[in-house]
């Protein structure tokens, strides 16, 4: 095993900007908490926190021949630290050195990372982990089920929680003892992972990758390649008492092309996503694909009229009102044939 030399303390460290504040841990240089400062947590009292209590974000490993060594195992020394900007280095007993820089911008969701292996490697590849779903943001409330429309309701409180991502490649799924190959491409769009009741299962994914993102009703946090070729990855998966539970992991052979991950953390808006590019509106389930569009254009719609209505209850009876009229002609259409047939009526039965 290689050993880590000159171990400092541990402790935390903070990026922040007006929008986000992420804590990282120098154990592993991963993050425990990503803030949503605009937006509140399950009460007014606090902020939306979105990593799952327990769990860390960009933890991982560097595999090279036969060795594996955990990021977990590697107390990181903070070389340079702001507000924006956070680089973290360690030294390895074989002269090899391990440097991660992160960059969050000044306003925004997005945090720059990248990892830099010094010294003498093999053909090392690095993993980045991902460990848990999205912390549950929403009240806990208890739904109401009534037989038999409950045999047709969905469960309310998972149904949003789900991994999707986008690319071009192999992807493998196993699930209850099966296994199945599929063929995706990019204009497929997003590909959703979702465990169904009493499902546990594993998929992986290789090929030139786009994004991966795990979401809840509200938030995403998607981990975007700089350079998307020749990616793998890994995605555990099951449903448990307290909801849909993911694992996942991306890689790659650091021979084969920058390893630098772009991540974004944050609401699940669609005017933030597409000004962030990459595709990423692909994350949001508007619909069918064939619908997609006329979901996009009442987005807009909304945004619209809200520009003058700043109340989201009378937006809604606005926009009722607009569709009320566009549709006015086909209904008076369909009204005048509906008394014309009234009238022919006496005399088809005569």
């Amino acid at each position: 095993a290689i050993l880590q030399v000159n171990v400092p303390p541990e402790r935390d460290v903070v990026l922040e900007n007006e929008d986000i504040r992420l804590v990282f841990s120098t154990r592993g240089g991963v993050i425990t908490e990503a803030v949503m400062k605009r937006f509140n947590g399950p009460d007014n009292r606090q902020r939306a926190q979105l990593v799952s209590p327990g769990q860390t974000w960009l933890d991982g490993a560097i595999l090279d021949g036969d060795d594996d060594i955990p990021l977990a195992n590697l107390v990181f020394t903070p070389a340079i630290t702001s507000a924006d900007t956070l680089v973290l280095t360690a030294e390895l007993a074989g002269g090899q050195t391990v440097l991660k820089e992160f960059t969050l911008e000044k306003t925004g969701y997005m945090l720059r990372s990248k990892t830099t292996l010094g010294g003498k490697w093999i053909d090392p590849r690095l993993k980045f982990s991902f460990h848990g779903s999205l912390n549950k943001t929403e009240p806990d409330f208890r739904q109401i089920r009534i037989w038999p429309f409950s045999m047709f309701m969905r469960d309310e409180k998972n149904m949003y929680d789900e991994l999707v991502f986008m690319g071009e490649g192999d992807r493998i799924i196993n699930g209850n003892g099966k296994e199945r190959t599929k063929r995706i491409y990019s204009h497929d769009g997003g590909q959703k992972i979702q465990p169904r009741k009493t499902v546990r299962g594993l998929e992986t994914f290789s090929g030139d990758l786009t994004w991966y993102a795990v979401k809840n009703k509200y938030f995403i946090l998607s981990a975007i390649p700089r350079e998307g070729k020749r990616w793998k990855a890994e995605t555990s998966y099951e449903q448990t008492t307290a909801g849909n539970w993911y694992d996942f992991a991306i890689e790659k052979r650091v021979s084969e092309g920058a390893v630098d991950l772009m991540l974004y953390i944050g609401p699940s808006s669609y005017r933030e996503l597409k000004a962030y590019g990459h595709q990423l509106t692909q994350t949001m389930d508007l619909s069918w694909k064939i619908l997609r569009p006329i979901s996009i254009l009442f987005i807009w719609m909304f945004r619209q009229i809200h520009r003058f209505v700043p109340n989201w209850g009378l937006v809604l009876i606005v926009f009722s009102v607009i569709i009320k009229i566009a549709l006015y002609p086909l209904s008076q259409s369909s009204m005048n044939s509906m008394k014309k047939m009234s009238k022919l009526q006496p005399k088809i039965s005569a």
